[in-house]
């Protein structure tokens, strides 16, 4: 008789745990303003650096395009050409990176980020940028060096965790 109650209680439990919330993959709107220092950010969103000087990133921000509602990016893991080679978990998720051993020429650099909101499903996204490391100021369009930390904002689109 125990057993039976057992198997019983299971299987009135068993369609309680199949059911998921309808919101499980309601995903963030969010907007990503990545500050680069060290970096002119051309037209067309790609960002020069003089060989020699680091690949920087002082901030990363999330903005909830949701009024009144919060959104933050609590971690972010930096690909050069698909190598993973940093991360950060602290808060505003600065990173460096030395240029010094890096050839002169265009690089793929991407930053996955995991992005919670209130009310929505925790997510990730990838934003990239198409990174050219340069001789001298001299070769970036306009020939001028960075006189302030160059920003790129845009919209991300996310995946669910």
């Amino acid at each position: 008789m125990k057993k039976f109650m057992t198997l019983l209680l299971g299987l009135v439990a068993l369609p309680l745990a199949m059911t998921s919330c309808d919101d499980d993959n309601d995903l963030p709107d969010v907007d990503v303003t990545v500050t680069f220092d060290n970096a002119t950010k051309a037209e067309d969103g790609s960002m020069y650096i003089v060989k020699g000087n680091p690949i920087s990133v002082s901030s990363i921000e999330v903005t909830n395009r949701e009024a009144g509602k919060k959104a933050i990016a609590t971690a972010a893991i930096y690909y050069l050409d698909g190598v993973r080679i940093g991360a950060s978990v602290v808060s505003p998720l600065a990173f460096s990176f030395p240029t010094e051993n890096l050839e002169v020429g265009d690089y793929d650099f991407n930053i996955e980020l995991e992005i919670l909101a209130v009310d929505k499903t925790p997510a990730f996204g990838i934003v990239g940028y198409k990174l050219h490391i340069v001789e001298t100021a001299d070769d970036i369009p306009g020939g001028e060096t960075p006189e302030a930390p160059a920003q790129s904002v845009g919209h991300i689109q996310l995946h669910a965790k």
